[in-house]
């Protein structure tokens, strides 16, 4: 998932495929050997992301659950407890959000009504 989501799944650094031809435009075999050089990236990448997590574990000494619970206890918890006071006064203060037209800061307006919107402009 870590190769889809965040390392651009099947695509590479640079369009390569494109630069040597071969897309859908320059006939089927062209687009295959396109897909197939996709999907050897994509799993070159996930195998760079097992063999970093398989470093990173290697690496680190083990933690023992004691020192998890520790951990969670001086400093998640509080953490946690100190983030959701701040949600509730950021909701009792400013109960209409930052902006002016009273939405939340990163709200997505309906689709319909951005449609509207420009169909409107364009008379």
């Amino acid at each position: 998932m870590g190769a889809s989501l965040f390392l651009g799944g099947w695509h590479g650094p640079l369009p390569v495929t494109q630069w040597l031809g071969l897309t859908a435009d320059h006939g089927a075999l062209a687009a295959f050997v396109g897909q197939s050089l996709g999907a050897a990236n994509f799993l070159f990448k996930c195998t760079l992301g097992v063999l970093f997590m398989m470093w990173l574990r290697w690496s680190l000494p083990r933690l023992r659950i004691d020192q998890v619970m520790a951990m969670c206890w001086k400093y998640c918890v509080p953490l946690a407890a100190a983030m959701f006071v701040g949600a509730v006064l950021w909701s009792y203060w400013l109960p209409s959000g930052l902006l002016p037209l009273g939405k939340p800061l990163g709200s997505v307006p309906e689709p319909s009504a951005v449609v509207l919107r420009l169909q409107g402009d364009a008379e």
